[in-house]
């Protein structure tokens, strides 16, 4: 999702949709009563005729439709505005939102909720670090969805001679040059992963010198030579590909658990609308989980409206939960929503 334009005091959002789930995102973040404004195409009754016509609306949304894994997402509501004088204001209309469309959303006030998803839903599809390497030569290289850069490449001075389970020390000297390299390009663009991937056995020699902030964060691959060759290599290896879907689910996985872990000793914690509202009322909710699935009907559910509002009026954060994995199915069957407490409601 690229973001086009942000005005908060006039709660105006330029957005352009950029893949197949961005349209997740926008589920999330437009609501009933929301005007959005976008191209679109109408059939038209011109004389005993119809004809379809390339038109530019702004609707008031009244209902939204969008389905997992769904090419659209579709919003339809009221025409409030529109280019083509064939088309009467207040007349019904669906705008289809397929990638590469542009909108801009107006809001009566963007939430935190929302520049939150938004944040999340602007970030590169993913971007981590590679490191491959050998005994001899090193590259580091930074990826994300528009490609990759190469940041540096380092080369070591070793002995010919070695045995397979013996590194002598220059070697030794070069995995400590490597391992302060990840370091520094870890703090500089702090990666969701880090990839470290060399011919043979050596990544397993340097995995045992990482400090532990760049170990957390890295995953040994391998590669067949130590060039630019070997990214899109390792981009296409199964494990990579399953670090990328786990970044966000492991998130919601460790808020899921420490919600149960709560209840289980009848600790800080509620779940289910009535109990969540209750902790909401009070202010003391932390940390307020909904399932995607509720979030879709914000627009027409006010209770739920005025938990997130709370929330973060009382300097709570809100976290949307997918549906689709095993964390979301642990939340809907606490009735899809749950909250995170500064202390315990009675």
């Amino acid at each position: 999702m690229k973001i086009l334009s942000k005005n908060l005091k006039k709660g105006t959002i330029g957005l352009l949709v950029e893949n197949q789930d961005d349209l997740w995102y926008l589920s999330q973040i437009v609501m009933k009563g929301d005007l959005v404004s976008g191209g679109s195409s109408r059939k038209i009754e011109k004389g005993n005729d119809k004809v379809r016509k390339n038109i530019f609306v702004k609707i008031e949304v009244e209902k939204t439709g969008f389905q997992r894994y769904s090419k659209e997402f579709r919003i339809s509501g009221k025409i409030l505005e529109c280019n083509d004088e064939d088309v009467p204001n207040g007349s019904y209309h669906s705008l289809t939102i397929t990638p590469g469309t542009k909108i801009m959303i107006f809001k009566n006030k963007i939430s935190e909720y929302v520049l939150d998803v938004l944040k999340e839903a602007s970030k590169p599809e993913y971007n981590f670090l590679i490191c491959v390497f050998d005994r001899e030569e090193a590259l580091f290289a930074i990826v994300n969805k528009q490609g990759y850069k190469v940041l540096s490449r380092i080369k070591g001075s070793v002995s010919k001679k070695y045995g397979s389970e013996r590194i002598d020390e220059r070697t030794a000297d070069f995995y400590e040059e490597i391992n302060n390299n990840l370091e520094n390009y870890n703090k500089m663009y702090n990666p969701s992963s880090i990839i470290i991937a060399s011919p043979g056995f050596w990544s397993e020699y340097l995995i045992k010198r990482l400090n532990e902030s760049t170990k957390r964060k890295s995953i040994v691959s391998s590669c067949t030579y130590v060039d630019e060759s070997s990214i899109n290599e390792i981009l296409k290896r199964p494990e990579i590909k399953q670090a990328l879907k786990q970044s966000r689910i492991a998130e919601e996985t460790r808020l899921v658990e420490e919600v149960l872990a709560e209840i289980s000793k009848d600790g800080s914690a509620a779940y289910g609308i009535e109990e969540v509202k209750k902790a909401v009322d009070y202010g003391a909710v932390k940390s307020l989980l909904v399932l995607d699935s509720l979030m879709q009907d914000i627009g027409s559910n006010q209770k739920l409206a005025y938990m997130l509002n709370k929330t973060e009026e009382f300097g709570g954060k809100v976290f949307v939960i997918d549906s689709e994995f095993e964390p979301g199915k642990k939340l809907k069957g606490l009735g899809g929503i749950a909250a995170l407490t500064r202390f315990k409601v009675s």
